[in-house]
């Protein structure tokens, strides 16, 4: 989409929060609904972002929010007067400094809806006194709805997919500037991967509460009472739109995603440094070691960096997930009576090159690898809690971090 320096009420609705608004947004719906409202312009939130990077102050306004501490009311002020000195004393663009010169002479005279030609026009600007208007600004960001910044959403950046939370996904990509980004939306009555215009991170209002939506299957959101939700009508189990959370009675029926879209998964593969940090990471030759104080540590068996993503790999994980448990700092054991379903891991581990012809003991198979280890407690989250079992500790864990989209195994 090009962005737009001006846009009439017209051309907008309140879907266009992010271009024009809240208060731009509804009174572009309420004046394409016929109520009352005076004709007018937006100056959008696009233009005011070219602007603060082409005249390059954009760089000093980060510079100076950077420092500054969010929890000092007087040092928040100062900084802010010194953001609004430093804008007003900055030169307007030519280009967006004319077209809302344009569109101020053209307020009142609407030539699309009039059929007004432009020799008409101007005789008609020559002939009349410029308008009084109100001016009002609107932020982008404080009527957006909102989801906590500790909410995992499933989504899906430059074709790989993440499930992380809202606020690593932010630290990741910020507000979305030179990203592919996408998450699973329904669309035209199907699960579709649809693009994200932008992100945006902001505080609570005061006055405003976050609510936790919980299902009887126990899954729970936390998220502003302005956030759109998905409900079946209880009628005819059509999917209709809630835009606010005071509309819910409490006996709604929730659509649940039970098959996402696919993606092209040829060669794809996870890169292990993507899911776990630590300055004791060593990578050599395209492989992974846990480095620690022996002077021997060379001697631990390494792990591939980029696994590829195969059904054997997405099998794996999901008997790891069932089956698995972990111990001390390298050992990774998972236990089943079923020989194929082991022997399908071995062939695996052999793949890894983690198979040294170790013996399954009591249906267990014990692999011992500090890389993988770590991997598998990113990918399948923080213990939630632990159980001691015949003297081991296990996890009981769940796959939080990492998704394969469209594999069947």
């Amino acid at each position: 989409m090009v962005d737009e320096n001006i846009k009439w009420f017209r051309e907008l609705t309140n879907e266009d929060v992010a271009i024009a608004g809240g208060k731009g947004a509804s009174l572009g719906e309420m004046y394409n609904n016929k109520l009352p409202i005076p004709p007018g312009f937006v100056v959008t939130a696009q233009a005011f972002k070219k602007y603060i990077e082409k005249s390059g102050i954009k760089n000093k306004i980060m510079e100076k929010l950077s420092k500054v501490d969010i929890n000092n009311t007087q040092e928040l002020q100062a900084i802010s007067l010194e953001i609004q000195d430093l804008i007003l004393e900055t030169e307007m663009l030519d280009d967006i400094k004319k077209e809302i010169i344009e569109a101020y002479d053209n307020l009142n005279v609407d030539s699309e809806l009039h059929g007004v030609s432009k020799n008409a026009l101007s005789i008609i600007k020559a002939g009349r006194d410029l308008p009084f208007v109100a001016v009002r600004s609107s932020a982008t960001a404080e009527d957006l709805p909102s989801i906590s910044k500790n909410e995992y959403i499933l989504i899906k950046i430059n074709n790989g997919v993440y499930y992380r939370t809202i606020e690593e996904i932010y630290e990741l990509v910020g507000e979305g500037e030179g990203y592919e980004i996408e998450i699973p939306a329904i669309k035209e009555h199907k699960i579709q991967w649809c693009k994200v215009s932008n992100l945006y991170k902001h505080k609570v209002k005061n006055e405003e509460r976050l609510y936790e939506i919980i299902t009887e299957t126990g899954r729970k959101i936390i998220v502003s009472p302005t956030h759109t939700l998905l409900v079946l009508d209880e009628d005819n189990l059509t999917i209709k739109e809630v835009k606010n959370i005071k509309e819910l009675k409490g006996d709604e029926k929730l659509p649940a995603i039970n098959q996402l879209p696919l993606l092209n998964l040829n060669n794809a593969s996870v890169d292990v440094l993507d899911y776990i940090s630590g300055e004791d990471i060593v990578e050599e030759n395209g492989f992974l070691m846990i480095k620690n104080n022996s002077t021997n540590w060379k001697i631990q068996s390494k792990l591939l960096r980029n696994l590829r993503i195969k059904k054997d790999f997405a099998y794996f994980l999901g008997v790891y997930c069932a089956e698995g448990s972990i111990y001390s700092v390298n050992e990774i054991s998972i236990t089943n009576s079923d020989k194929n379903i082991m022997n399908r891991i071995i062939r695996y581990t052999k793949e890894l090159g983690l198979y040294n012809e170790q013996k399954i003991n009591k249906n267990s198979l014990r692999i011992y690898n500090k890389t993988l280890l770590r991997f598998l407690n990113s990918v399948a989250g923080e213990p939630i809690r632990w159980c001691l079992v015949k003297e081991r500790y296990v996890e009981l864990k769940k796959f939080q971090n990492l998704y394969l989209v469209g594999m069947k195994v």
